[in-house]
């Protein structure tokens, strides 16, 4: 086939079923429609579905798809998109299709109301998005607590059973056994509350009285109404009182893939460095205590203070051990709007991952 062969267009409504079919087909698990819905759907920051679909002869064959959100930059915020479900048809790779799906997102929302996309990059990822313009951060570490070596052993995750068996289950068992001992201080001063159903309004007013100063995610009781709506995940959040009032909170998601039961910290109040507090030390360990039984933990980002993780022994894949077989992502960034810098938002360098804050929450994989 000849790249006249494929018509590059805007998702229409009954391009659902074709999108979930493909999706399977590339990725070899299924899309369900309540997935779907909430993903594209129910989005509250974009009045239509931001997708980008390559057609031949009827059939959906590519597709790449958007995840609106508001970033906070400065005293004001902005529209962003995260690049998400990047799909081409095995039988259909190799003719152009990735490369005009970029464009035609290019093209489509530049000078839109969207200010900025991004997204994250393995090495295996680096080449094709750079061949469109955009600019990739440093490495974006991510944090490992190995719950359970064993069970990871006979996971079919490559990445586990290859560091359990090159470091030994008991080496790792006793790393977490000191850093669980050894924590200095103390979290007895808040209350912590476990909440089956996100507490969006609470979150929502805690993250306005806390709001850092750096490139964000919005977190307001919308995005916790809909980000945390994910039918294929889990989710408990956890919040710390003192005095009556909020003063922490974490979002949690767990899932059981391929033997490998895994909960990861979604979301983290307050954010930042800085914010080593009775408040996000109580919701941290009781949300360690209360998975216990999940086979690792994960954090990704630049949330939390990675001093504070280590104190709870995890470890970040952009070290040894986890360094030797746990590739970091990069974030990717690209401007959509023209007639400025192209990489400076009310006076931050989108491309710099220093000014950013950035969780879970940020990347499509909860």
């Amino acid at each position: 086939m000849t790249s006249d062969t494929y018509t590059i267009r805007e998702f229409k409504p009954g391009d659902r079923e074709g999108f979930r079919a493909l999706f399977e087909m590339v990725f070899e698990r299924p899309l369900s429609r309540e997935t779907f819905e909430w993903k594209f759907e129910r989005n509250p920051y974009i009045s239509h579905v931001p997708i980008l679909i390559a057609e031949a002869n009827g059939t959906i064959v590519g597709a790449r798809a958007f995840l609106a959100r508001r970033l906070r930059v400065g005293e004001g915020t902005v529209l962003a998109l995260e690049g998400t479900d990047v799909m081409v048809r095995p039988d259909h790779r190799r003719q152009g299709i990735y490369t005009r799906l970029s464009e035609s997102a290019l093209k489509r929302y530049a000078d839109s109301e969207a200010a900025l996309w991004f997204g994250f990059a393995n090495q295996i990822s680096f080449r094709g998005n750079l061949d469109h313009s955009v600019r990739l951060t440093d490495a974006v570490p991510t944090y490992y607590r190995l719950q359970d070596p064993t069970a990871l052993l006979s996971s079919t995750d490559s990445i586990w059973t290859r560091l359990v068996s090159r470091i030994g289950a008991p080496l790792v068992r006793s790393y977490l056994g000191v850093r669980d001992r050894t924590r200095s201080e103390s979290s007895d001063a808040v209350s912590v509350h476990r909440h089956a159903e996100i507490p969006a309004e609470a979150l929502g007013a805690l993250y306005e009285r806390t709001t850092p100063d750096m490139l964000h995610t919005v977190r307001d009781a919308s995005f916790y109404r809909w980000r945390f709506g994910n039918p294929e995940w889990d989710y408990t959040a956890y919040t710390a009182i003192q005095g009556g009032r909020v003063v922490g909170g974490t979002v949690v998601g767990t899932q059981s893939v391929g033997g490998t039961t895994t909960t990861r910290i979604a979301d983290v109040l307050p954010m930042g460095r800085s914010a080593r507090t009775p408040a996000i030390k109580g919701v941290l360990e009781a949300a360690i205590a209360d998975h216990e039984d999940s086979d690792l933990i994960a954090a990704f980002g630049t949330a939390v203070s990675p001093a504070l993780l280590d104190s709870y022994g995890f470890l970040s894949n952009c070290r040894p051990p986890l360094f030797w077989v746990a590739a970091a992502n990069s974030m990717v960034v690209h401007s959509l709007v023209s007639g400025q810098p192209e990489w400076n938002l009310d006076g931050f360098d989108p491309s710099d991952r220093s000014n950013w804050l950035l969780s879970y929450s940020d990347w499509d994989v909860i």
